[in-house]
């Protein structure tokens, strides 16, 4: 999670911890990594989930401010707003 330290939207002397996906509702934050069928998205200064596409994947730039409907596990991007730009 380099880029939340580089970015500082993390805590310098507090650990970045993942937080587990839930299998429903809206996880909302910045994207945060990004790869094939995953997204990072930090939820809290320090906190990120790990969310899984299917197979067509997302389209969400690293820094974006991301809004992602979970259902039953699957997530779908409902909002990409524009980047943070730090």
């Amino acid at each position: 999670m380099e880029y939340m330290r580089h970015s500082r939207m993390a805590i310098a002397d507090m650990p970045i911890t993942e937080r587990r996906r839930p299998d429903t509702g809206v996880v909302s934050g910045a994207a945060v990594a990004s790869n094939g069928t995953l997204l990072a998205v930090a939820t809290a200064p320090n906190t990120f989930v790990i969310l899984e596409f299917d197979a067509s994947g997302h389209d969400v730039s690293v820094g974006s401010d991301v809004r992602i409907r979970v259902s039953r596990g699957r997530a779908s991007v409902e909002a990409q707003e524009r980047s943070r730009g730090r």
